[in-house]
This record gives structure tokens, C-alpha cells and sequence, in this order.
């Protein structure tokens, strides 16, 4: 492996941190803020999932050739890129046929997103503030951050495999964390465009392919 892999860094810590960005833009619509501090717990767990899924992909790592950690490690990103955009195409059939049978069913944010809302509160706000209409508790952002989470441990094993530096991944992973939701809770709490959400997986999914691609050739 060559020096941190940083281009594969990069795009692995924007990748994870999209879901982050389609919940923060779910709660932005609804005006539902979420307070630094939780945004910051949410964010410290994403990264400590991923310290620990890569711990286990180095541990793995040294038990094989480097060739071949890196075949299994760009083929684990292959293949959660591409789950996530067949996921994403299934999602949005779905709706498509929903919308046709119950033509007044609303717009939903589709795919990994589907497992927050079961979390998140949906109720009739009352005015706080021109902005803020309520605030999600510790705990809440909690069982958050445990959603987001579990669906990025895959990658984190992977990304030890090919030899990603796990410092530098673990940080990023929590810096972009804490931006995304940050940043999705702005532009869904002013705008309201439901399908810059929906661009949340197919866009993680070719992010996680280019990586797998980029790491085999490489």
C-alpha cells in the first residue's frame, strides 16, 4: 500500500457520513434541530464504530497476503456500493408504486434513512423559533447514531483491508460527521427539497464503488 490512501480516505468519510446528511436533512424539514452536543455524540459513535470495525479488519489483515486483503477489501466495498444502489432503485419503485395505488401519500426520504424514522418523533411542532420548532434528546441521538452506525461497519472492515491508515479514517469519519448533519439540518430546514435527501444512497453507493474499483486497480 502507498502512503494513507488519502483520495480513498476522503471518499470513504464523505460516503458514511451521507446517511448523517439525509437524517439531518429529514429532521431540517420538519424542524426538528439537533443540539451540537448530540450531533457530536452522534458523530464520536459513527467514528468509534469505525475504529472498532477496522481494529477487527486489521487484526484480519495480518493473518493474510497483502494482495490478497486488498481483493477482499475493495470486493466488501464492490459490494456495498452496490447493494446500497440496488437498495436505493428497489426503495424508489416502491414509492413509485405506492404513489400510484395511494396517489395522496406523501413524499418520503427512501432507503438506510428508513430506520431512522422509526426513531424520529413526528409530531405537530409548536413555534420555539424561526427555525427550531423542537429538539431531539441525548437519547434519541443516541439510538440515532446506533442506526447510522451498524450500516457502516462493513466498509470499516473493508477499509482496514486495503490498508487505509485507521487514525486518519477515524477522525475524518467523526469530523465530516459532525458537518453533515450540520449542513443537512440547514439546507432541509430552509429549503424543504425532499430529493437533495434522496440522493443520500445512490450517491454513497458509486462513492463505495469508485473506492473499490480505485484500491483493486491501484
Amino acid at each position: 500500500m502507498v502512503g494513507l490512501h488519502l483520495l480513498s480516505v476522503l471518499l470513504l468519510s464523505v460516503s458514511t457520513n451521507l446517511d448523517n446528511f439525509g437524517v439531518g436533512f429529514a429532521y431540517g424539514i420538519r424542524r426538528i434541530c439537533i443540539p451540537l452536543r448530540t450531533n457530536v455524540l452522534i458523530a464520536f459513535v459513527n467514528a468509534a464504530g469505525t475504529l472498532v470495525s477496522m481494529t477487527v479488519g486489521e487484526k484480519l489483515y495480518s493473518f493474510m497476503q497483502p494482495e490478497t486483503a486488498t481483493y477482499i477489501g475493495s470486493s466488501l466495498f464492490l459490494a456495498a456500493g452496490c447493494w446500497l444502489t440496488f437498495m436505493d432503485m428497489l426503495n424508489r419503485f416502491k414509492e413509485k408504486a405506492l404513489k400510484m395505488e395511494f396517489p395522496d401519500a406523501g413524499n418520503g426520504v427512501m432507503g438506510k434513512t428508513d430506520l431512522v424514522k422509526k426513531i424520529m418523533r413526528i409530531k405537530k411542532p409548536k413555534i420555539i423559533g424561526m427555525y427550531c420548532a423542537e429538539q431531539i434528546t441525548p437519547k434519541e441521538g443516541f439510538l440515532l447514531a446506533l442506526a447510522l452506525t451498524f450500516s457502516n461497519l462493513v466498509t470499516g472492515v473493508g477499509a482496514a483491508l486495503i490498508g487505509l491508515n485507521i487514525g486518519l479514517t477515524t477522525l475524518l469519519v467523526f469530523l465530516f460527521g459532525v458537518f453533515a448533519i450540520l449542513i443537512g439540518t440547514r439546507i432541509g430546514g430552509y429549503t424543504g427539497r425532499r430529493w437533495l435527501a434522496g440522493l443520500a444512497d445512490p450517491v454513497s453507493g458509486l462513492l463505495l464503488i469508485i473506492i473499490g474499483i480505485y484500491e483493486m486497480v491501484s
